[in-house]
């Protein structure tokens, strides 16, 4: 009988250190399965870094175009051509390839864009931007190429670049986000400049004639379109007193790595309305036809 009893007690014991051992092994398998990281621990009085933002960068295309050397008409000095200079290399910065064109013909502006037509296929966001004299008329509007001979506003439509054909070439490019930036808003090259007005403004024709009155979007019926403007409808823009523009250097200090599009707008806004004491206000409008945000 005492003999049964160590028996027993000794197979008892065996049983229990087998489902313990199979117990502990099965914790450590699960324990690998859910691989949980360690969390770092807490200092009192240390704000933990916040965890960077991953976005993904689709194929990013940018052309910019600066005009100031006009050969028929009122010259803008350098600063359109530092605004595109500048904003090319803020755009590479993020990821752009990017082409820079200085005092453009029309004959280059024409074969610059049909360019950018191609290159934008299949690209996440194509950026347009232009510095320089731009008019409207006939209820067209145009940008104002280096070498055009404007004797009367109605010379326009043989000698300067209309928006409508830029907005074509973008819907046949098919990216998913377009951005157009226009400070054309500029000097009237049929008048003489003010020697009185030190930020010499940057607009075509007298008071009847202050530059583009709102242009109507309903122009990408696949992808976002984006239309910023220099200044309100129909109102000046000034060249600013340094290396820019006043609206291109408050662009350049608010575009940055992982800013939402339109809030880089916004902020560019709020900065050219203080600085010029609510004189300038930029415009910023949008169409879209998809449910996607542009982070730079």
């Amino acid at each position: 009988m005492k003999t049964f009893a160590i028996f027993f007690i000794s197979l008892l014991a065996l049983s229990l250190g087998s489902k313990a051992q199979m117990s502990q092994v099965e914790g450590q398998s699960s324990f690998r399965a859910v691989s949980i990281k360690k969390a770092s621990p807490i200092v009192p009085g240390v704000v933990p870094a916040p965890q960077p933002i991953v976005v993904h960068r689709g194929k990013r295309e940018a052309l910019l175009i600066g005009n100031g050397n006009y050969q028929h008409g009122n010259k803008l000095g350098q600063n359109p051509i530092n605004d595109a200079n500048d904003l090319g290399k803020a755009l590479t910065s993020l990821g752009f390839t990017v082409k820079v064109i200085s005092d453009a013909s029309l004959t280059t502006i024409k074969q610059a864009v049909r360019d950018f037509e191609q290159r934008i296929k299949g690209a996440e966001i194509a950026a347009f931007f232009f510095g320089g004299h731009g008019i409207e008329t006939g209820g067209k509007k145009y940008i104002i190429p280096i070498d055009a001979q404007l004797k009367s506003p109605t010379d326009a439509e043989e000698d300067a670049y209309n928006i409508e054909v830029l907005f074509k070439r973008l819907r046949t490019g098919g990216a998913k986000h377009n951005l157009i930036i226009l400070d054309a808003c500029r000097n009237d090259p049929f008048k003489e400049p003010n020697p009185n007005d030190p930020e010499e403004t940057r607009t075509w024709g007298d008071d009847t004639n202050r530059g583009f009155t709102p242009i109507e979007l309903n122009k990408m019926p696949e992808g976002n379109l984006y239309l910023a403007m220099a200044t309100g409808w129909g109102r000046k823009a000034q060249n600013g007193k340094g290396r820019n523009g006043t609206y291109s250097s408050g662009l350049l200090n608010q575009i940055k790595a992982g800013e939402r599009l339109e809030r880089v707008f916004d902020r560019t806004a709020i900065d050219v309305k203080t600085r010029t004491k609510n004189a300038q206000n930029p415009q910023f409008v949008k169409e879209v036809s998809i449910d996607e945000e542009f982070i730079f």
